[in-house]
C-alpha cells in the first residue's frame, strides 16, 4: 500500500485529499480530546466535528480510524454513524503515509477549510 501510494508526494497528492481542518479551541481543548482519544474516549470537540463532516458521506464511505479502542468509542457516542469504520493493517498503511508527506497534503490549507 505504502509503495503503491505514497512512494512520493505526488503520488500520495493523487489518491488523499484534506477535506476539512477543524483546529482546537485552546490548548485545554487539545490535551481534553488527546486524553479522551488516549482512553479510547470521544471528546465533545471530535463529535461535533465527526457528526457535522459525515452527514456529507455516503453509502459505501469507510472512517479509518487509527486506534481499535476509539472505534469503539465513537460508535458508543454516535449509535447512527452513517458509514463504516475500518482499523486494520490497511489503515496503519495509510496513516504512515499520511504521516511520511503530511507537509504537502496540508500545503494550501487553512483552519476550518473545506475541501
Amino acid at each position: 500500500l505504502h509503495d503503491k501510494f505514497f512512494a512520493d508526494a505526488t503520488k500520495a497528492k493523487k489518491y488523499v485529499d484534506l477535506v476539512h481542518f477543524e483546529p482546537f479551541a485552546d490548548t485545554a481543548d487539545a490535551v481534553t480530546a488527546a486524553a479522551a482519544c488516549i482512553d479510547g474516549k470521544v471528546s465533545k470537540s471530535l463529535k461535533s466535528f465527526l457528526k457535522k463532516q459525515l452527514k456529507k458521506s455516503g453509502n459505501g464511505d469507510s472512517l479509518a480510524i487509527a486506534d481499535k479502542n476509539l472505534v469503539a468509542g465513537i460508535k458508543d457516542a454516535i449509535p447512527n454513524l452513517p458509514c463504516t469504520m475500518a482499523c486494520d493493517s490497511k489503515t496503519n498503511e495509510l496513516f504512515r503515509g499520511i504521516r511520511c508527506h503530511l507537509d504537502e497534503l496540508m500545503a494550501g490549507g487553512s483552519a476550518g477549510d473545506d475541501g
